[in-house]
Formats: C-alpha cells, sequence, structure tokens
C-alpha cells in the first residue's frame, strides 16, 4: 500500500462517490439482470473490493453509501428503459 501510495504521488483524493464501488455494483446486477453464469462468483469479489476500499482508506463509508444509491437510481432507470431484457433471457 506505501508503494502504492509512493507512486501515486499526491494524486490520492477521496472522492464521493466511489467509482470502484460503482462499477463493481454495476457488474453484479448486470450479471443477475442478464442471468449470467458468474453471477455467483461475482458477488463476494464485488463485496470484498467494498470492503477493501474502506478498508484501505480509499474511500470512507458514505463514499460506498453513496455510489450504492447512484447504482440504484441507474438500476430503477434501466428497467424502466429496458423492461424486456428479463424476458428475452427467459426464453433462451
Amino acid at each position: 500500500l506505501s508503494t502504492l501510495w509512493h507512486l501515486e504521488g499526491e494524486r490520492i483524493r477521496d472522492v464521493c462517490p466511489s467509482g470502484h464501488v460503482i462499477i463493481a455494483a454495476l457488474c453484479v446486477w448486470i450479471a443477475f439482470r442478464r442471468r449470467l453464469a458468474v453471477r455467483w462468483l461475482l458477488v463476494p469479489v464485488a463485496a470484498g473490493l467494498v470492503t477493501a476500499t474502506v478498508y484501505l482508506r480509499f474511500h470512507y463509508g458514505v463514499d460506498v453509501v453513496a455510489g450504492l444509491l447512484i447504482v440504484l437510481g441507474i438500476a430503477a432507470v434501466s428497467a424502466r428503459l429496458h423492461p424486456g431484457v428479463r424476458k428475452a433471457n427467459d426464453a433462451s
């Protein structure tokens, strides 16, 4: 971790919301929405990433919550714009 901080120099900043959390949660959500076989493998990986961002002090807990709220918003809008995604995958 200290090597990473040394290489990044002064560019280390806490940013709200956490992009790490948004990408990880979106990947899990898409995997479940499309019923991908890998969906259950992504859950512990994403949970570990979310935990690590707070544990390693890259983000505060509020950054994680904000990221998850953004994912909920994206999921709601996407489900409304593309209601047939789940049905199309059920038929295959």
